[in-house]
């Protein structure tokens, strides 16, 4: 029997609507762990824009002599509250830097959105006890086992960034994406098989209006994200994962009542990636995100090492 069932799941992404990459992937995972037990996460990712696809789809590389570049360290807790609630707090912290044609770069630095999630355990169907789920629930796992949570989540921009230079135009590097804020459920769910695991996402989330400037008021769309995972252990402590991971606008974003033209976004985004589990408590992983379609969207190229220590 497999020691290490993969615990990394799906988690949905959406551009915000300035944001030069997609924002940070926040991982929900359907099992929840026991009250007083829970997950600590420290991550290291680094993100290179390597161009942009318009309302048809199609894709243009960036102009010569121009750069987005995002350098990532989130920070993520998961803790068992009670029995099946589970709650989950995330926290980037982030440096972008735009390129400009002419002129030199500017950096700005800062603490993205926190998001904070409560998540409900609906339906655990126990399957055959097997082992000890590397970054799901302190339960033992079971192999045939199902499960069902609903989780629900607020990201809250927190207002700080600071920029290495005055530029008014500020080249779409705030860290916080002009203080949009996303609310929303989502609906989790993981099912076993031996040394398989398969998870999916779907998820809707409400972005209340903003003022990004005292005489702009800007509307965001609703919008749907979605995913799916499958992870295999290919021995005792370490396997392949890979996640596909989605997100649609329902519709275009609107400055003072009025819809802007070509903002819907769509994206489809691939993240293979390897665990391995060198210590019981000790988790560590290794993806890479990859748009693979999209519309009013950005296309890059995401490494992150991720460590995981399970209490």
């Amino acid at each position: 029997m497999n020691k290490l069932l993969l615990g990394t799941t799906i988690a949905a992404t959406v551009l915000a609507a300035q944001a030069a990459l997609a924002i940070p992937v926040m991982n929900n995972s359907a099992e929840t762990y026991k009250p007083g037990h829970g997950l600590a996460s420290l991550g290291v990712s680094y993100g290179m824009q390597t161009g942009n696809r318009d309302d048809s789809g199609n894709f243009k590389a960036m102009p010569a002599k121009t750069g987005f570049t995002q350098l990532l360290v989130p920070l993520t807790l998961r803790l068992g509250l009670m029995d099946n609630l589970e709650g989950m707090i995330a926290l980037p912290v982030n440096m972008n830097t735009t390129t400009p044609a002419a002129g030199s770069a500017q950096s700005s630095t800062g603490i993205g959105n926190v998001a904070v999630s409560l998540k409900y355990q609906l339906m655990h169907q126990a399957g055959i006890p097997a082992t000890i789920l590397s970054s799901g629930s302190t339960d033992a796992a079971y192999d045939g086992s199902m499960d069902l949570s609903l989780a629900v989540t607020t990201n809250t921009p927190t207002g700080k960034t600071i920029y290495d230079k005055l530029d008014a135009a500020k080249l779409g590097s705030d860290v916080t994406a002009w203080n949009k804020m996303d609310v929303g459920a989502a609906l989790l769910t993981a099912k076993r098989w031996g040394a398989f695991k398969l998870t999916s996402n779907l998820g809707y989330y409400y972005s209340p209006e903003v003022d990004i400037e005292a005489t702009k008021k800007v509307a965001f769309p609703g919008y749907l994200t979605y995913g799916l995972t499958g992870e295999y252990a290919v021995m005792d402590n370490a396997g392949f994962m890979l996640e596909i991971q989605g997100g649609n606008d329902l519709d275009s974003r609107k400055v003072a009542g009025v819809a802007v033209p070509q903002t819907q976004y769509y994206g489809l985004i691939l993240n293979p990636g390897i665990q391995c589990q060198p210590m019981d408590n000790l988790n560590l992983s290794l993806t890479c995100q990859v748009p693979v379609a999209g519309r009013n969207s950005q296309d890059y190229v995401r490494p992150t090492l991720t460590a995981s220590y399970i209490f």
